[in-house]
């Protein structure tokens, strides 16, 4: 299966009709949006399965709302994605111990982590006796830490991506029962592939490489409208190659500071209370 992420950025003219409040604290002030890259980066974006978008709108959710939606993907700033997959690279390049690598691809984790925040009262919570939060908590986190968060959605989709070694990324997401007001907001799928880190990598640098690329002809059209100055172009170009170091910086990946030995310990010491996983 092969795997990238599509974009595509909101039409200029469209982007500048929006952008009509006087007040200049908020980013819709015109002057805000012609000199930030983030604004500019307005549009849809989605994850790709065998070129098929697995963050497709549902049906549903566009008739309530066909003011606010797209159908392939999510409606926002490509640069919040980008800058959220920045963060999470050196994570994600890490490669998780061998018996968390098998408990996910034996299919054991996902119903075990659900029982886990069910038994706790919800993700959020835990309702377990004092002498087993910590281990509550430790056993979420390296999940947690591998798990791309659509903070600014109401019901975002849950998108996981680890690598269970150094030659291999794994990517798992699940869209069912995300909901507005009882309304689905996504075309209910889930599921997990596998791919050689170096073609996780290639997806990763494709992504840069073309969000970057469309967010310069966006300074260019700019320029020759007549919207920005020289120091303007200058500033949103500095912007342009702060985004690309930092992504080059994350792509190096890091030394891997997940507390391992804690994580195993406190799934161990939560198996009698909610089942056996390794």
């Amino acid at each position: 299966m092969s795997f990238k992420i599509g974009f595509k950025l909101m039409d200029l003219d469209d982007l500048l009709a929006r952008s009509t409040n006087p007040d200049p604290m908020y980013m819709d002030n015109r002057a805000n949006v012609l000199k930030g890259l983030y604004i500019l980066s307005l549009g849809e974006f989605w994850f790709e399965i065998d070129g098929e978008s697995i963050l497709k709108r549902h049906p549903d959710f566009m008739a309530k709302y066909p003011q606010d939606t797209f159908e392939v993907g999510i409606d926002y700033q490509a640069l919040q994605l980008f800058t959220d997959i920045e963060e999470f690279l050196p994570v994600v390049l890490q490669s998780v111990p061998r018996e968390l690598a098998e408990v996910v691809g034996n299919g054991s984790w996902i119903p075990w982590k659900a029982a886990l925040d069910d038994a706790a009262g919800g993700s959020g919570q835990n309702n377990f006796p004092e002498s087993y939060r910590s281990a509550v908590n430790s056993a979420r986190s390296w999940w947690r830490h591998r798990e791309l968060e659509f903070w600014y959605l109401v019901a975002p989709p849950d998108i996981h991506i680890w690598s269970p070694d150094l030659e291999t990324v794994c990517l798992h997401w699940d869209t069912r029962n995300k909901r507005v007001e009882d309304t689905l907001t996504m075309i209910e799928t889930n599921g997990s592939i596998e791919s050689t880190r170096s073609a996780f990598l290639e997806a990763m640098t494709e992504f840069r490489d073309s969000l970057l690329g469309a967010l310069s002809g966006r300074i260019r059209e700019l320029e020759q409208r007549e919207l920005i100055d020289a120091d303007g172009e200058a500033n949103l170009r500095r912007q342009l190659e702060l985004y690309r170091n930092q992504f080059d910086t994350a792509l190096a990946g890091r030394i891997d500071d997940e507390q391992w030995p804690e994580v195993i310990s406190a799934l161990r010491q939560l198996e009698p209370l909610v089942g056996p996983l390794f």
